[in-house]
């Protein structure tokens, strides 16, 4: 299974932490990062962590307008969601994501 990103070449994969944490596929509910109809920075706190790719899909599909963090570059993605059940699993990143690239990208 692959979660991806329709028409682009992104993809989510597990991200590590900063502290050297297990990696996790980092997915962010629409309610903790959009308050009074904006976009608010993302941060651990509003990040909720998963091990399975399995466990991610099912709460992107449960938590519509949910994002996650996706490959290149590590940015947390909104818009056009698709889950490749076919698709073999991406290997986990080496690298904690950067501080700038923690924006929604929509």
């Amino acid at each position: 299974m692959k979660i991806i990103q329709k028409d682009t070449d992104r993809y989510a994969r597990k991200f590590p932490y900063r502290d050297k944490a297990e990696a996790r596929y980092r997915v962010f509910p629409e309610y903790r990062y959009k308050r009074d109809g904006k976009t608010r920075r993302n941060s651990l706190q509003e990040e909720v962590a998963f091990a399975l790719i399995e466990d991610a899909a099912a709460f992107l599909v449960r938590h519509k307008g949910s994002a996650i963090r996706m490959d290149p570059d590590g940015v947390i993605i909104t818009k056009n969601i698709c889950i490749d059940f076919d698709a073999k699993e991406p290997t986990d990143a080496e690298d904690a994501p950067e501080e700038d690239k923690l924006e929604v990208e929509e």
